[in-house]
This record gives structure tokens, sequence and C-alpha cells, in this order.
């Protein structure tokens, strides 16, 4: 066997295998030793036809296509091993000669990121500070959820909620015909019915009007954009929300309760700054992170975006089955093609990330012990009690376990990645050619502080914190020991009710 190979560009190499003319007849003598039992020749009992009447009656071709089943992958693992090579997922065949054959793969390798010198990476954080307004926001918002509805006897105003039937027509169509639904008076409230807040207000219970509305050339709704809409509307009710005070009252509903309006004041400033200081903190990894990316030298296999695109696609489609995803297409009204090329920048942002995050793991030595997981499961267990003791035992388990591991080892990643922008003192780098801890690949996402018991309890596989690349939410990606790309829920500890 004859073997040559060519470095083509984005991590691949191109093997050419010819095989010696003795070696493929005796993978066909081998392949009609499998079928010929399988065929039923005029003249001959079953499995018992001569080599020559096979190929007669059966075709030299159909002989031929199952040698070959068995021969190319065997000569190309071969070819693999002779050449040391690392693929990274199934090569792309060719076939241009069959007598005497030869055989070109092009293999997709294991990515080697450069990160170059990237513990000269400086980046500037930007000072952020809670709005002026937000804690008087956060805490209205907070009393309009604790506020009741009650009826009143008196004309609609803004803010009220509405119980009416309610029919549109434009045109000689119908558009809406509903009975006893609530609307508030609200642009939110009335987005659906454009153009109606305005003639609403004053409306009294028990009566009936009509309205004729022009609906803006430019509204949302193309149905009725630019069009004349007449409704016709009966009012059962009026009610008005009742926004309780800020008072020590109200503030021992809340939550868990707080003694005082002040304490409870002082909890939703303190989870208002640690919120915009955890997005701070995020937003500069992601900064840094994205200069690490721009100074790498980054080759990788197209393929590894195609699968990371894949997996997006089994995402947004509820497990990516071939029905769940022809649905998909027909409601967004585009092709498979059109689709995938929408999904591909995301794709190719998080396969960048995943690799040069796990290189850098690598490269700093950063591993997550045993003794490390075993004391976030403590952690996640809480006191030493029999139903803590039976909820570790939940989460402790093979995928919760690895899923921990990632967790944690993304956390450090981070954490060295945000010292080295911020000049902080470093250990010396790691010696090691291959990672420390091969088997916890690192999340390519949002790093995350801990995990919470409810990640714990089903694995990590919660709902992740929404991204902001488009069209891509939760799982991110990272790079295993066997080269494959892996998926890695990421989570954010959500912020604490006021």
């Amino acid at each position: 066997m004859k073997i040559t190979s060519e470095r083509k560009p984005d991590s691949q190499v191109l093997l050419e295998i010819e095989v010696d003319p003795e070696r493929l007849q005796k993978s066909m003598d081998q392949a009609y030793r499998r079928i010929v039992g399988k065929y039923r020749i005029p003249g001959f009992r079953p499995g018992k036809a001569p080599r020559v009447m096979f190929e007669r009656y059966v075709g030299r071709e159909t002989l031929l296509r199952e040698a070959l089943e068995t021969l190319v992958p065997e000569v190309y693992d071969e070819a693999v091993k002779d050449q040391a090579l690392d693929p990274i997922d199934q090569p792309q065949f060719e076939i241009p000669e069959v007598e005497p054959l030869r055989i070109k793969a092009t293999v997709p390798l294991r990515p080697t990121p450069d990160l170059k010198a990237y513990r000269s990476i400086r980046v500037e954080r930007e000072e952020t500070a809670p709005e002026a307004d937000e804690v008087e926001k956060n805490l209205e918002e907070l009393r309009r959820r604790y506020a009741t509805v009650e009826p009143v006897e008196r004309p609609a105003q803004a803010g009220d909620i509405l119980r009416i039937d309610i029919s549109a027509r434009s045109n000689d169509s119908e558009l809406l015909n509903e009975t006893d639904i609530d609307l508030r008076l609200t642009p939110e409230g009335m987005a659906g019915v454009p153009g109606l807040l305005e003639k609403m207000a004053g409306c009294e219970k028990g009566k009936s009007y009509d309205f004729e509305v022009e609906v803006a050339a430019d509204d949302s709704d193309a149905a009725v954009a630019g069009k004349q809409v007449v409704y016709h509307i009966e009012v059962n009710e009026v009610k008005e929300e009742k926004v309780p005070e800020p008072t020590d009252e109200f503030a021992r509903e809340v939550g868990e309760g707080f003694d005082t309006f002040v304490a409870l004041r002082e909890r939703v400033e303190s989870d208002i700054r640690k919120r915009v200081e955890d997005k701070s903190n995020r937003d500069y990894e992601q900064k840094v992170l994205d200069s690490l990316i721009e100074q790498a030298q980054l080759e990788y296999p197209p393929i590894l975006v195609e699968r990371e695109i894949d997996h997006i696609i089994s995402e947004q489609t509820g497990g990516g089955s071939r029905a769940n995803l022809d649905a998909a297409l027909r409601g967004a009204g585009r092709s498979e093609q059109e689709f995938r090329d929408e999904l591909r920048p995301p794709a190719k942002q998080r396969v960048e990330r995943s690799l040069v995050l796990t290189e850098l793991a690598t490269n700093e030595g950063l591993a997550v012990q045993p003794e490390d997981v075993e004391a976030e499961l403590d952690r996640l267990a809480g006191a030493n009690t029999p139903q803590n003791a039976r909820m570790r035992e939940m989460f402790d388990t093979p995928t919760g376990r690895e899923f921990i591991e990632r967790t944690l080892l993304t956390r450090k990643v981070y954490d060295r990645l945000r010292d080295i922008a911020e000049g902080h003192e470093l250990p010396p780098q790691a010696v090691a050619a291959k990672p420390a801890q091969p088997g916890a690949p690192v999340d390519a996402g949002e790093p995350v502080a801990s995990v919470s018991k409810a990640e714990a309890d089903s694995g990590g596989q919660t709902k992740a914190a929404e991204q902001d690349e488009p069209a891509v939410k939760g799982q991110d990606t990272s790079l295993g020991n066997d080269g494959k790309l892996k998926h890695v829920e990421t989570a954010e500890a959500a912020p604490t009710e006021g």
C-alpha cells in the first residue's frame, strides 16, 4: 500500500492511498464468500456458485462495491496510523480509480490553536453603576406584582383593566371576535388592537361603543397596517389596579418577609448592585475572550462548524427530528440552507471560543480535583441532615459530577483570563503538552459562579442563560479529550427576588 499526504488549509490533510491489486483481489474474494449465499444462481445450490459464475450473474460492480465497504475504512485506518494523524471526525472519501484502487481521503484534524503571547493581553475595565432611578423602578414593579384588582363604578382611565366583548372588521373581513376578555389600558396591553387605546378612556360599564380607526401605515401588524378598522365593543366591567403603599406592612409580605420597607429597599439596592457587577464582570470577561481570539492563530476543520450548526438546530427544534425541522422551516418561510447560513456566524463563534478556552486551560495547567467536586456537592446538599443526605445522593451521579466539573473548570479559566487582562501576578505557566484534566472540557459560554441545586439535580440539563448571540440559547461547545466538540449547558444564578 502506497500512502502520500498533503497538508490542506483549515487543519485538514489529504491522504492518497494506492492499494495493491493483490489486496483488492483478496478483499473481493472475502466479499464473494460473505454474500454468495444471499443470491440464488440458476443451476447451483445457495452459496455454491463459483465466483466466476457469481460475477457473471450479479455483476462485478456488485462484488466490488461490497469489497470496498470493508476495504476502504480498513486501509484508511492503516494510513492514519502510518501518518500519525489525529482525526477529529470522519473523512470525506473520493475514489478516482478502482483498478488500480486509488482512494483520496480529506481528513479533519484536531485543531491546535496558537494563543501567541496571551499573557501580555491587557483590557481596560469600564466603570459601571446602576441607573439613578433603578431602585425606584424595581420597587414600583415589586409593588405592582402584589397589586390587587377591584371593580369600580366610574369611566375607564389609563391603566385600568376592562372586561369586554370585542369584534373588529376591515373591508368586510372579520379580524377579531372575542368575548369576555381583559384588556389593560396601557400601550403594552393594547398592542394587539392598534389604534384603540386612545378611544377607550372614558368608556363605561354596561355600554356599547363603535370606533373607526385608521391604523398607521408602519404598524407592526401587516394585516391592518394603513387600513381602516371598525371595532365594536361592549364593556362588561371596569377594574382598577390597587397598588400597595410602600409601608412596613407591605415589606413583611414580600418574599421571605422584611421587617421594614427600609430593609426591603436595602435588599433591592443590594441585588441591583450585584446584578450590575455580575453583568460588568461577564461583559469584561467576554471582551477579554474576544481579544484572546483576535490575536490567536486559529485553524479548524469546517466540519466543526457544521456539527455546531446541527446542534443549534437540534436545540431550536426540540431534538432535531426531520419532522420538527421541516415544521420550523415552513413556519419561518425559509429553506434549510438559509437556516444553516443564518446560524453559521454564532456556530463559528462558539467553536472558536471553545478552542481558545480549552487551549488556555491546557497552557495554564488548570484542573478540577475530585475534592473540588466533593466540596461543591457538599455545598449543594447543605447541612448534614437525613433529607440533605438524600439530596446529595440524588445530585451525586456521573452526569451531575461531570457537569459540576465542567462548571468549576470554566470558572477557573475565566478567573485566570481576568487576572491576565488586569495584570495580576500569575503562577508559572504549565509545561504539560496535554490538558491536566482531559475529561473536563471548558464551557465556551458565559462563566458561572457556582452550580445551582436545580442544575445539579438535573445533571446540568437546565435551561441556560440567554446568550448575546442571535438565535443561540443555552448550550455552548467545548473540546473533549477525544477531540470531539462536546456541548456544555451554561447557566447563571437568578437574582434574588427583591
